[in-house]
């Protein structure tokens, strides 16, 4: 949690702050939050050859690092763990049929 220096010194409690983002624009464009859920199970992790699995988002990220990937209840690591190209997200790392993914990322309406 982010706590600005202005309040580390003079609360005696640090506040709990929640932001909320439901839309951010670039360039005029308006780009909104997004968050799917794959798995091999479901057969939305599919196997895209030498030994990768690939993820395919419903829109376009805004950019790569706009994408966040949970496997099962731990963080991925982007390039260690997986890769973003266009709309796939790569797994870099092999996926048993039970894990779940859950993708979080900024994209087009």
């Amino acid at each position: 949690m982010f706590t600005p220096e202005c309040l580390r010194n003079t609360s005696p409690e640090v506040p709990d702050i929640t932001i909320n983002v439901t839309n951010m624009y670039v360039n005029g464009a308006a780009f909104v939050p997004h968050n799917q859920i794959f798995s091999r199970a479901l057969g939305t992790v599919v196997d895209a050859g030498a030994g990768y699995r690939v993820m395919a988002l419903a829109v376009t990220p805004i950019s790569a690092s706009a994408v966040l990937c949970f496997r099962n209840t731990g963080s991925q690591r982007q390039t260690a763990d997986f890769q973003v190209s266009g709309n796939l997200v790569i797994l870099t790392t092999d996926a048993a049929v039970d894990d779940i993914f859950q993708v979080y990322y900024f994209g087009t309406t």
